[in-house]
């Protein structure tokens, strides 16, 4: 019997979401007739299914393909979660309902009322695995064990979403995997491809950052060294410019993609970060009552650089597994500079040759292994890694890994500040094959500044127009 204040904590939810995100929750929650009716209405009809008052409806099958169904993973994580919560406060028996596959129509209905948990498969070094129902901070006791048997027999990958249920009788009462209901909300996962099975093809598709910003740098990133669905990044931030403050303003063009319903998926590391930053980063992310506990990693300066490491490894991971299932993922790293300081730490521990910058070579090893990861995938999704150097004023190091990672990068972005805020320089910041992410008009817009020698003045051309658009119709007319 569900409580009247479980009733109104998934009426407040699902208040909050903007209607396109709505529609797709009821339908992955089995609502019949998901497009039609009010906002209202609908909320009502997607709440009598949580509860159980009205039966799912399996989809049919039928009618014309949905032009986008897709859904981040968090909008239904978060929907168990306001079920876990309420069941505890009430004390009732526990009792979940697996929201997440219901969408698949191929699980016996009983699969329903069984004890369910979900999150992100961490493997051990032993080969048993942990789902993490929080890639970080307190899991709230939700962590459920996974044998390295039922990883073997489910072929679950590191960085999955799994959906399962579960025995909690265990001799230390902790949650064991049982059943594999889903996986990355796929009931047909065992088909799916290998990452590293798919081709890299350049990126073909352009992720505009200046869409609901006015931001100017964030308008020349778009037209002069724009960014595309696979890019590897490598962002150099000046010591007076926080790379932080510089990845959070790119928060905010691409939640505003991911909720007009595009396919795209965003993920951020902070790592070695002060607790404040974790905070600021939190803030950024948050969408009304909305977090997003499975698409945020972060270490603080306090842990150890095993534990930096390992943030990264998962998140990575998750990164990859997404991009198998076809999404687009944009991974914001924060930043390179701490991640390759925690592997030189690890590396300073076994010992090996030092370069001339003062870090041992193998400290290299995994972050460019992770950078590498970034790519367009043919017949899949992509990953896009923008990772910020921290330049530091007299650090030979800093600079050397700007160069180093500079050399991987499809496209370069080098800031400076001046007392007109952050601005880019056209002189270290270019895209490799840019021209296949801009339009016509744009391209031809850049070639004639270039060719004339006014892309320096771009910045102040830009000032004087309202959005990116107008810019370039300035060179069309």
């Amino acid at each position: 019997m569900a409580t009247d204040d479980l009733i109104k904590a998934y009426s407040e939810y699902l208040d909050s979401l903007n209607i396109h995100v709505l529609r797709n929750v009821a339908r992955r929650v089995g609502v019949y007739k998901p497009t039609d009716g009010k906002k209202e209405s609908l909320i009502e009809r997607t709440v009598s299914v949580l509860i159980g008052a009205v039966p799912p409806v399996p989809p049919s099958g039928r009618g014309a393909p949905l032009k986008d169904d897709s859904l981040d993973p968090k909008y239904m994580h978060r929907l168990t979660e306001i079920r876990e919560e309420q069941t505890l406060k009430s004390g009732d028996d526990i009792v979940y309902r697996n929201i997440t596959a219901v969408h698949s129509g191929d699980a016996p209905a009983a699969e329903f009322d069984r004890p369910l948990r979900t999150g992100i498969l961490e493997i051990q070094p032993n080969g048993s695995g942990i789902l993490r129902a929080k890639l970080c901070g307190s899991d709230g006791g939700r962590d459920t064990f996974v044998s390295s048997e039922n990883i073997r027999a489910f072929a679950l990958r590191e960085g999955d979403y799994v959906v399962g249920t579960v025995s909690m009788r265990t001799e230390n009462n902790v949650p064991v995997l049982k059943k594999v209901l889903s996986v990355n909300e796929r009931s047909d996962y065992l088909t799916r491809g290998r990452f590293e099975e798919f081709a890299a093809v350049y990126p073909q598709e352009k992720i505009a950052f200046s869409a609901g910003n006015g931001s100017l740098f964030l308008r020349w990133i778009d037209l002069f060294s724009p960014i595309g669905k696979g890019q590897r990044v490598c962002l150099t931030v000046p010591p007076s410019v926080g790379a932080g403050a510089v990845l959070r303003e790119m928060i905010a063009p691409l939640r505003l993609h991911a909720n007009r319903g595009e396919n795209l998926h965003l993920l951020t590391l902070s790592v070695a970060a002060a607790p404040e930053e974790i905070s600021e980063y939190e803030e950024a992310l948050s969408d009304s009552p909305l977090s997003a506990p499975l698409d945020f990693a972060y270490t603080t300066f306090d842990m150890t650089p095993a534990a930096h490491l390992g943030a990264a490894k998962l998140l990575f991971s998750r990164a990859a597994r997404l991009a198998e299932g076809g999404e687009n993922v944009v991974l914001l790293l924060d930043s390179l500079t701490r991640l390759i300081e925690a592997s030189d730490a690890v590396g300073a521990e076994e010992g090996g040759r030092l370069l001339p910058c003062g870090l041992h070579a193998d400290a290299f090893r995994l972050p460019e292994q992770y950078f590498s990861m970034a790519r367009n995938l043919r017949g899949g999704g992509s990953i896009t890694v923008i990772a910020a150097v921290c330049l530091s004023e007299r650090d030979e190091r800093d600079a050397f890994i700007a160069r180093e990672f500079g050399r991987f990068a499809n496209c370069r972005i080098s800031l400076a500040s001046g007392s007109d805020g952050i601005f880019p320089d056209p002189d270290k910041s270019a895209t490799v094959r840019a021209e296949t992410l801009l339009s016509p008009a744009e391209a031809a817009c850049v070639r004639a500044l270039r060719e004339s020698g006014r892309e320096k003045e771009s910045l102040q051309l830009l000032r004087d127009t309202a959005d990116n658009a107008a810019f370039v119709g300035q060179f069309s007319e």
